[in-house]
């Protein structure tokens, strides 16, 4: 029977949207799309507010709706109080904490509740800001009278009621520096700061303020700086020449000042270019008895936004916006400083990683209503059209980003007023979650998509193009396997429920804002991948059927364990108890306990917004501990809140196991266990000895490089991804374990590492995904983890970022060739060397030598190749870290260096360099211990031996700062220009730093390795590393070593039987990458060169790789590129022709996704690839025949074409 849902999705694509599709200018009369608020209360704007512990807190319960209206507040902490009339809750509180409490607010029609987190700790403006300035009416003229009639017209326009809370002064209020405090006092147009404060609080409403650390500001008004040791001030003939710091800094004083008045945020404006001036101005703010949001402004180098991010709330990502669509529109003189809005659009993807909730990527203020001011002007309408208008607040909106009106509030007009008050979309602006919308595919126009707390998406379609366009999004790009019912958020609409996908017609620079929400079980409902959606049962909340899953779930009170239905099957997964503990007891004893009554805990289950809450408390150990579980789709999510941990009694909380063990099995069930171990790893339920064995997450690219597990039983598969926690997380492999002989695999956090220790550690979340039918495999797991980065951690196709960066894109397709120059003998006897003890560099390959390979590269017609250079540093590889200049003057020195690079560029090759930001040694000009990595007992961290000597790790957060951002731009300027090679970054494991003066935890570790990619990415054009650890992922283009085999062989393992491509199922078509070392200098026939053809990898070339001094220990065995003449230069390179010959056949499908892996035979593996292509790699001494009758060459592989196309075979000794 066909289904009329099919009909009514045929019907849903084809419908031409109720927009008018004639084009609009800006003079046309604007359609007001958003409805006016319902009568009945609705409640709105933050669900989550932060303050620190005993500063004063304001929040103004905003809702809509007939008044009058009363408002309640159920379970404050202590100190704060709510008014019932007004809806404001004031007062301090001193413990810090998060508190859930109950807003309430009823009138005569119905009543609304909903719930708000006050986090009382040290984190501020937890969900995006949304206020106005004064600067695009008023300009420097502001007066106190006009900062008054806004925040009046704020509460009688109802924007308040919407959230809207912020009224900020900018440029012009300042006089001359003076008071108690010797801070900037207000000139003649603003008398009583005080009074001014006192009646926006009154209001309900918060005070903005302006400065700049330069001497003078942008509109010639005295700053935060000055040459005068007591901040004296002249005007300047033009401010221009007062546009730079002074002697003297005043931050202190200013702020001082500012809290004393009572402003709640400032904006800091300025040329940003230096995070020390930033970080004065966040130290003084902190050392006052008032919070105070800080706004940065403008242009903060993406190549600062990590230092920058970690210490404001709000970060200007471009310079100033004007009201035009883009820069085409503009005049030359206008294009000098300003951006449009498609300017601003192509920027602030790149900003995604910095974005979080007490961190907000700001695009500038909105160009909406009448502008100008700033000019002495008439105000006039903003030029941007209607639809122009909605795509800007859209797009800020799914960015996450805070919105600032920039035109005079008691002048808005109708539709202005309208773009401003939605509230449906101005829930996905203030969505607690944080995330940044990102880009995804669309055809005829663009798509941006923000993940949402509730586990709901908004989706963003948009038409960039100057005509009338379709545009529209399938559900498989955005990862969605269940149908979508879709609210048209602008209109506040239902649209129906759409199965695949969506489309609409979009006029020029219009957009459509949608909601897509999983749909709950509908009868005869047909879905494309044979799962009929379910609503949870029993309930854990109201919340649970609006959200649509296709699970139903319950958690039990008395026991703590946790059951699964899948509706597709009927496929029940009983769990165990939810979770264990690891402590430490009053008397410093380990001991672990399960979180159950048999052990002395009380389980007390609680309905929580998306599901539900268990509150475990053991009273003997003063130990309380919370879960959350939820349900979004097909995926379970099992979290443990962030001060949700609490020790209260004499343990101390060592590790926290969560055991739900979702489709545990038994000794001889059909399936396996899937570990993401090395490149991959499986343990079938069957012929195991019984053991315990921990992988640890990221602690080397030899355990577990992704944060990913799964376990595969009959038909069904959970895929598990720990989305937070995972920098201190393992994983436990149970094998064949206990009478029942079960095999599991389970996620463990370590919340301290030392009993002394006072870090308890981030979130800690893992979602389980329980797969489809269909994707009841080892390779489900691995795409549903690809769909996730893809979704959640900003990575993008490779073929995505290769049309973006031609670097990237020529390295896409050409060999990778490494060349060591010179390193000093190793180990060496002297492990502490000085200048007097320093052995001489071995010069392996001079500078004149590299231009002979490049020669003869040329010549045998191997045209692509990106050739890095490694020991050109001063004592050459690992010689003197973290000092590279000068150049090593044995090798030829700067000039001969430049001059090799040129020769390379020349004849169309990329040429890069190698460095380290992981290592130092003693006889580094630059050495001391106060930048070195400290272990818990306060001594250095010690590495290896090597060409330096001791080798001692460096904090990466103190590399980032004082040698990457030194050392990365003098690189470039010698030419160098590719993937620059950043040693060890992503094959060493996060650690953390126990340095009073620079503590890092892992994650602040990860953070800073990815600063200085990301800086090397930037600088370069791109960046490669070692090793597989994917926290680097999203700031990297190529990896070596990816499986690191070779050092430890996944057959070693009692627990695994199977190796398979698990990483490069994630990673295939999203980065470049090599496999093992022992796939270096590989040649065609051996095995190693077909398992890089097999896993889709290209064979990385090695000239002069052995440094050991013992030849036995050398670590590419008998394959190192070396020669003595010209004759043996040309013999390799005559070898490696026909390496490139594959690499140049082959190199199309770098841009593919690994979409299957299978033996066809013994020995015979094939490898599916997602634009339908196959390679068959044959490891016989003997052809093999395939069942459509093409034979694979003996050691050798096929390329096969999709069915339609003849295939290209490729045999071993045929050039």
């Amino acid at each position: 029977m066909k289904s009329p849902w099919r009909w009514f999705v045929v019907l849903l694509l084809a419908m031409r949207f109720p927009i008018p599709m004639a084009p609009l200018r800006a003079t046309d009369p604007p359609e007001i799309l958003t409805p006016p608020p319902a009568l009945e209360p609705r409640i709105n704007g933050a669900k989550v507010f932060g303050v620190r512990p005993g500063h004063p807190l304001l929040y103004a319960i905003a809702a809509t709706g007939r008044r009058p209206m009363k408002f309640s507040v159920r379970g404050m902490p202590g100190g704060l109080q709510a008014d019932e009339a007004t809806g404001r809750i004031t007062g301090s509180a001193a413990q810090r904490g998060t508190y859930r409490v109950k807003l309430r607010a009823e009138n005569a029609l119905g009543h609304a509740e909903r719930e708000l987190r006050i986090v009382v700790g040290d984190e501020l403006l937890l969900t995006p800001l949304l206020g106005c300035n004064t600067w695009g009416g008023w300009g420097p003229r502001v007066t106190d009278a006009n900062l008054r009639a806004a925040a009046k017209a704020m509460v009688d326009s109802g924007l308040i009621q919407h959230g809207w809370q912020y009224v900020n002064i900018d440029d012009g209020w300042q006089g001359q520096r003076g008071g108690p405090h010797r801070a900037i006092q207000p000139n003649e147009k603003f008398g009583d700061m005080r009074g001014l404060c006192d009646y926006l609080h009154s209001l309900g409403l918060k005070a903005g303020i302006y400065s700049t650390p330069w001497t003078t500001s942008y509109a010639g008004f005295v700053g935060g700086s000055s040459d005068d040791p007591q901040g004296a001030w002249q005007r300047p003939k033009t401010p221009r020449d007062g546009w730079h710091f002074g002697k003297h800094f005043f931050e202190a004083n200013d702020a001082r000042q500012w809290a004393e008045w009572g402003f709640d945020y400032a904006k800091y404006d300025w040329g940003v270019d230096q995070v020390e001036v930033t970080k004065r101005m966040v130290d003084a703010l902190a050392a006052c008895d008032r919070d105070i949001v800080l706004e940065l402004s403008n242009s903060v180098p993406l190549a600062q936004a990590a230092e920058h991010t970690r210490l404001v709330q709000l970060s200007r990502t471009t310079g100033d916006l004007v009201d035009l669509w883009d820069r085409s529109q503009m005049d030359t003189g206008l294009q000098r400083w300003a951006v449009g809005i498609r300017e601003v659009w192509l920027a602030h993807d790149a900003w995604a990683p910095y974005q979080r909730p007490g961190h907000w990527n700001h695009a500038c203020n909105l160009r909406i209503g009448l502008l100008g001011g700033w000019r002495d002007q008439p105000l006039t309408p903003s030029r941007l059209t209607p639809d122009e208008q909605y795509a800007h607040i859209s797009l800020w909106c799914l960015w996450g980003s805070p919105m600032i009106i920039g035109t005079p509030i008691e002048r808005l007009d109708p539709f202005t007023l309208s773009l401003l008050s939605n509230d449906e979309v101005l829930d996905v602006q203030q969505d607690p979650l944080g995330k940044q919308g990102r880009p995804f595919q669309a055809t005829g126009g663009e798509a941006l998509v923000k993940e949402l707390e509730d586990g709901t998406k908004a989706v963003g379609l948009f038409n960039p193009g100057s005509e009338l366009a379709k545009v529209s999004i399938d559900w498989s790009t955005l990862g969605l396997r269940v149908p979508q019912q879709v609210r048209d958020l602008w209109r506040q609409k239902d649209l129906g429920v759409c199965v695949s996908g969506f489309a609409g017609e979009l006029r020029a620079h219009g957009v459509m804002l949608v909601r897509l929400r999983p749909v709950a079980g509908q009868a005869g409902a047909e879905s494309t991948n044979g799962r009929f959606p379910v609503s949870s049962v029993p309930p854990c909340s109201s919340a649970e059927a609006e959200t649509g899953t296709c699970l139903e779930w319950d958690v039990s009170s008395e026991t703590g364990r946790l059951s699964v239905r899948r509706a597709q099957d009927e496929t029940v997964w009983r769990g165990e108890t939810l979770a264990e503990i690891g402590y430490w007891d009053a008397a410093g004893a380990e001991r672990s306990q399960p979180l159950n009554a048999a052990s002395g805990w009380k389980l007390e289950r609680r309905p929580a917004e998306h599901g539900c809450r268990l509150v475990c408390r053991q009273g003997t150990l003063g130990l309380s501990v919370t879960l959350d579980v939820s349900a979004a789709g097909d995926t379970l999510i099992v979290s443990v809140p962030a001060g949700e941990v609490v020790e209260s009694g004499p343990a101390r909380l060592k590790t926290l196991r969560l055991l739900p063990r979702f489709g545990a099995a038994a000794e001889g069930d059909a399936g396996y266990l899937v570990i993401a171990q090395q490149s991959g790893a499986l343990c079938h339920f069957r012929d195991k000895p019984p053991g315990q064995h921990w992988v640890s997450v990221y602690q080397s690219s030899c355990q577990c490089p992704m944060p990913l597990f799964g376990i595969v039983r009959g038909h069904s598969t959970v895929a598990g991804i720990i989305t937070s926690g995972q920098f201190d997380a393992r994983l436990g492999v149970s094998v064949n374990l206990g009478p029942q002989h079960q095999y599991a695999i389970d996620p463990s956090f370590t919340l301290r590492s030392f009993r002394d220790e006072s870090r308890l550690p981030e979130p800690l979340t893992v979602e389980y995904c329980f797969l489809p039918e269909s994707d009841a495999h080892w390779l489900g797991v691995g795409q549903r983890y690809r769909q996730y980065n893809f979704a959640t951690r900003g990575l993008r196709p490779l073929r995505e970022r290769a049309a973006r960066s031609p670097e990237l894109a020529y390295s896409a397709g050409a060999m990778e060739v490494r060349i060591r120059l010179g390193v000093k003998p190793v180990p060496h006897e002297i492990k502490e060397q000085t200048r007097e003890t320093e052995p001489p560099v071995r010069v392996f390959c001079d500078f004149a030598r590299v231009r002979d390979i490049l020669d003869e590269f040329h010549r045998q017609g191997i045209a692509h190749a990106e050739f890095c250079l490694v020991g050109w540093n001063r004592g050459g590889h690992d010689g003197r870290y973290p000092q590279v200049f000068p150049v090593e003057p044995t090798l030829g020195g700067e000039a001969q260096l430049r001059e090799t690079i040129r020769h390379g560029q020349s004849l169309g090759y990329q040429v890069v360099a190698h460095d380290c930001y992981y290592d130092a040694y003693r006889i580094s000009e630059d050495w001391s211990e106060a930048y070195l990595r400290k272990e818990h007992n306060g001594q250095p961290y010690q590495g290896g031996a090597w060409g330096g000597g001791q080798s001692y790790n460096v904090c990466l957060d103190r590399a980032y700062e004082l040698f990457a951002k030194r050392n990365l731009p003098q690189t470039r300027a010698l030419g160098f220009r590719g993937l620059h090679y950043s040693d060890v970054i992503s094959i060493i494991g996060p650690r953390p730093c126990y340095d009073p003066q620079h503590a890092q935890t892992r994650r602040q570790d990860a953070e800073a390795a990815t600063r200085i990619l990301v800086l090397a990415q930037k600088t370069f054009g791109g960046v490669q590393s070692e090793g597989s650890l994917d926290f680097t992922a999203p700031a990297l283009d190529r990896l070596l070593y990816v499986d690191c085999d070779k050092w430890l062989p996944l057959t070693k393992r009692p627990y695994v039987d199977t190796r398979v491509p698990l990483y490069e199922t994630v990673y295939h078509g999203v980065l470049l990458y090599s496999l093992s070392t022992d796939t270096v200098n590989c040649q065609p026939g051996e095995d190693a060169y077909l398992r890089s053809i097999e896993y889709g990898a290209v064979p990385l070339t090695y000239f002069y790789g052995h440094f050991l001094l013992e030849a036995a220990k050398n670590w590419l065995g008998k394959s190192d590129y070396r020669y003595d003449d010209a004759a043996g230069l040309k013999q390799i390179v005559t070898g490696l022709r026909r390496v490139y010959d594959d690499v140049q056949r082959l190199k199309h499908l770098q841009m593919e996704f690994l979409d299957g892996h299978r033996p066809l035979a013994d020995q015979v593996f094939e490898t599916r690839y997602s634009n339908g292509q196959r390679t068959v790699v044959n490891y016989r001494e003997q052809p093999h025949t395939l069942p459509s009758g093409e034979t694979v060459p003996a050691r050798g592989y096929l390329l096969l074409d999709p069915p339609a196309a003849a295939p290209t075979t490729k045999e071993i000794g045929r050039p």
